[in-house]
């Protein structure tokens, strides 16, 4: 009887197992055994294999393969030689298998059989073959995108780099694969990037970052993530925004420039009535008069003198819809500190036309307001004090009997009367500019 070449709790197992198959087959090439599993898996060609030839189970093509390694086998009794094979599935098609064979040898010590314990590997071939189509799927993206990509070891060499990559560092793909990226990348930026990079790896975490490159004057935005093989890196050139930020950077500064050259208060708050942004003036009305330091994201009614929230949100409310609106009014921010201030409101809007907010332009006019004030005095001085002596002469004129007067003081008369409309027609004037000023 051949021995076996397994242990026996081994072979039961491989008996009894619904996974593997175990077969034997004699020297003239035909089953002498078969566990259950192979036997439930063939049944399609014969409900009791045992005793037919091998080439019952085996795809036509795959005949040859495995009569060499049989007879390898028997050549090499101390030894399992591996083979992979294709097996009818009963359907018209096949199915992959691998298999073990080995030869059992009898009392003399001569090969009398072949014992061969294989499993079906169709699955794992398919999930191979899809995942190779998907990684060449994955290597045609990686390739087509307008980002550098690169993914390194972690011994830091570059295992995989695409188009855009090489470009950006000058040299062909040949020349990166399997090189530390510190020895690809100039000296200067291996130094900075090696902080970054640790980090990525020590805290297992994405950092993105930003970096300038004076020799070709490029800025690149890096994504670093960390995986499984290292590091895997995206470089995207970000110099046109870097431009464009740089751009709006200029003029914002030139706008505060100009509006912290002006002697109004500027504020833009948003729908929510929190503090966007300020000029030099609103900092320094803050401090004078509530004591605290303006900030971006304060609430506006922090700097709003007491009972004008009412009439400031009807304003604001007014401003959304009619774009600006306007007025003046005096201010009281403490017992005796009171001051004229003219207010305009303007809604705010981006390129895209939403609304941002509103814009508080604020100029103190109590130093004029003040002037009209006495202006206004003086034309009531006007009004009350000389006109009535002016009147009064008016009236006295009228009395006069011209007939009874002589050649003399009827002339008199007429200067009088003439220089008495004179004066009624300036103190006129005075108070039609005094109204015009108002």
């Amino acid at each position: 009887m051949a021995e076996f070449n397994l242990p026996v709790s081994l072979y039961a197992h491989l008996e009894n197992s619904d996974t593997f198959y175990l077969l034997r087959v004699s020297m003239d090439g035909r089953y002498t055994y078969v566990n259950k599993a192979f036997a439930s898996k063939f049944s399609f060609i014969a409900p009791d294999l045992v005793g037919l030839p091998f080439e019952a189970t085996i795809h036509p093509d795959d005949l040859e393969a495995c009569r060499q390694t049989a007879f390898s086998c028997i050549a090499n009794p101390n030894k399992s030689i591996p083979v992979q094979l294709r097996k009818p599935d009963g359907a018209g098609g096949f199915f992959l298998s691998y298999y073990e064979f080995s030869a059992l040898l009898n009392e003399a010590g001569e090969v009398a059989e072949v014992m061969c314990i294989g499993y079906d590997i169709t699955e794992n071939e398919a999930a191979q073959s899809e995942l190779s189509k998907s990684s060449e799927k994955l290597d045609i993206v990686i390739e087509n995108i307008t980002d550098g990509f690169y993914i390194v070891d972690k011994d830091w060499r570059i295992i995989k780099a695409n188009r855009v990559f090489t470009e950006i560092v000058g040299l062909p793909v040949s020349q990166i694969l399997g090189v530390r990226i510190w020895d690809v990348l100039p000296k200067a930026k291996g130094d900075e990037l090696y902080k970054y990079y640790s980090q990525a790896v020590r805290d297992n975490t994405t950092i993105r970052f930003e970096e300038y490159w004076p020799d070709i004057n490029v800025w690149f935005e890096r994504t670093v993530y960390p995986s499984a093989e290292g590091l895997t890196v995206l470089i995207k050139d970000v110099t046109e925004r870097k431009q464009v930020e740089e751009n709006i950077q200029e003029a914002n500064n030139k706008l505060i420039a100009i509006l912290n050259s002006t002697s109004d208060l500027n504020i833009l708050i948003n729908q929510d009535f929190k503090v966007i942004s300020f000029n030099r003036v609103a900092a320094e009305f803050a401090s004078t008069f509530f004591n605290r330091e303006i900030a971006e994201g304060d609430s506006f009614w922090h700097y709003a003198p007491p009972g004008t929230e009412d009439i400031f949100r009807a304003h604001i409310n007014e401003v959304l819809t009619q774009e600006r609106s306007e007025f003046i009014q005096k201010l009281k921010f403490a017992p005796g500190v009171e001051l004229w201030y003219k207010l305009r409101f303007f809604k705010v809007s981006d390129s895209e036309g939403n609304t941002i907010g509103v814009a508080l332009s604020a100029t103190n006019i109590d130093k004029e307001q003040q002037q009209y004030e006495k202006l206004e005095e003086i034309a009531s001085l006007y009004a009350s004090e000389v006109r009535k002596p002016v009147a009064t002469i008016m009236g006295i004129t009228q009395l006069i009997k011209e007939d009874e007067l002589n050649t003399e003081n009827r002339q008199w008369l007429g200067y009088l009367i003439t220089t008495t409309h004179e004066l009624n027609r300036v103190i006129n004037r005075i108070m039609k500019k005094t109204n015009e000023f108002n």
